[in-house]
């Protein structure tokens, strides 16, 4: 758990031995950008922390539990976020993908932004904002393929041309990232609206 001071985690990668992702409780600012949450038992959960996430997957983890005092345990797959009033609460161009359980849950109506969130098992998102329309969020039931290129054995969470989150994303704005999980150019030239999730494709 990381429980104290300001944390800036850039291009880590947890992954595999079934244990618990990233726990961020308590604390201020917490900041990942590029990172890789996998195969783990709940990818990340913050609680009571200003969080600025972006470019980051949280992918295939299985459901994690957590006692809530007073309330129903917190249940989640991918990411829980619980943040911390007046701080930031920032959650922009990641993919959460193939969890078990919810695939994002947020502890407040927190806007969130050119996200990819499918193939979670029970439900996609839990009452985060997603109303600006730059998510491709389809509901749990329904059989949906985003067309990542899956012969990338380094980041199989890359876009193809065939993904809709191709231009889903919206337009470059001051609070959007000027890259994706990879290093590369959002937007990708000669293109001029970003693509969802944390990979922005890069052609042909």
């Amino acid at each position: 758990p990381l429980t104290a001071g300001p944390v800036h985690l850039p291009g880590l990668r947890i992954y595999g031995m079934f244990e618990r992702g990233i726990t961020r409780a308590h604390g201020t600012t917490f900041k990942m950008n590029r990172c890789f949450v996998t195969d783990r038992k709940g990818g990340l959960f913050v609680n009571g922390a200003g969080f600025q996430i972006t470019n980051s997957v949280f992918a295939n983890n299985g459901l994690a539990t957590i006692d809530s005092p007073g309330s129903p345990p917190i249940e989640y797959g991918g990411a829980y976020l619980g943040g911390l009033a007046n701080k930031l609460a920032v959650f922009r161009f990641n993919t959460v993908y193939g969890n078990m359980g919810p695939g994002l849950v947020c502890g407040g109506t927190y806007p969130v932004k050119g996200l990819l969130v499918a193939g979670n098992t029970t439900s996609q998102v839990v009452t985060c904002d997603f109303s600006d329309n730059t998510s491709e969020v389809p509901g749990a039931a329904t059989v949906y393929d985003p067309k990542f290129d899956t012969t990338d054995t380094r980041n199989p969470y890359r876009l193809t041309r065939q993904s809709t989150c191709v231009n889903k994303g919206g337009n470059m704005s001051s609070d959007s990232p000027p890259d994706d999980i990879d290093g590369n150019p959002r937007p990708a030239s000669p293109m001029t609206r970003l693509d969802c999730g944390a990979s922005e494709y890069q052609g042909p």
